[in-house]
């Protein structure tokens, strides 16, 4: 009778610590909606290979409170121009210019944290490859996590994007 007794005290103390901590201001995600940035803007993409801006994509949120992300600017390298098309895209994105070109779609906030936009895809124009995507804005919305990946989260790559005020 003592070790049930235990253990359903040590079950119980458990669990008041695992509320204790998910109600404690620093894992908290909710906030008032004016305290809660916006992913709304132009934002300042970086190249992987030579860690230099390489394009400004522009994000917008629609009526359904759902991102759209288009490539407004490129930074071209030699050999690329503003006539470029998605040779490798498919669907209806194959030979569509580059630039102009939306390369974020369907993004949905996630319910359990306002800083985050879920369940959509991002497509990188240099490959043709389409990813699921996840976007984690900081909370100063300065700047915005995007990872890409195909199935899990965990196997894929992120990049950071900067704000452009």
């Amino acid at each position: 009778m003592r070790k049930l007794i235990g253990l359903l005290v040590g079950i119980l103390a458990t669990a008041c610590l695992s509320i204790a901590l998910a109600t404690t201001p620093e894992s908290t995600t909710t906030a008032t909606p004016e305290a809660i940035p916006s992913p709304a803007g132009s934002w300042q993409t970086i190249d992987d290979v030579t860690n230099q801006p390489r394009s400004i994509v522009l994000i917008t949120v629609d009526s359904a409170n759902q991102l759209t992300g288009k490539l407004t600017k490129i930074n071209y390298r030699p050999g690329e121009g503003p006539n470029d098309v998605c040779s490798k895209c498919s669907g209806s994105l194959h030979n569509q210019k580059i630039l102009g070109m939306t390369i974020l779609t369907d993004m949905k906030q996630n319910p359990g944290n306002s800083l985050q936009w879920v369940g959509g895809r991002i497509v990188d124009p240099e490959s043709g490859k389409t990813y699921d995507c996840k976007i984690t804005l900081s909370a100063d919305g300065n700047t915005l996590k995007v990872r890409g990946f195909i199935g899990f989260s965990i196997l894929g790559r992120t990049q950071t994007w900067h704000r452009i005020s």
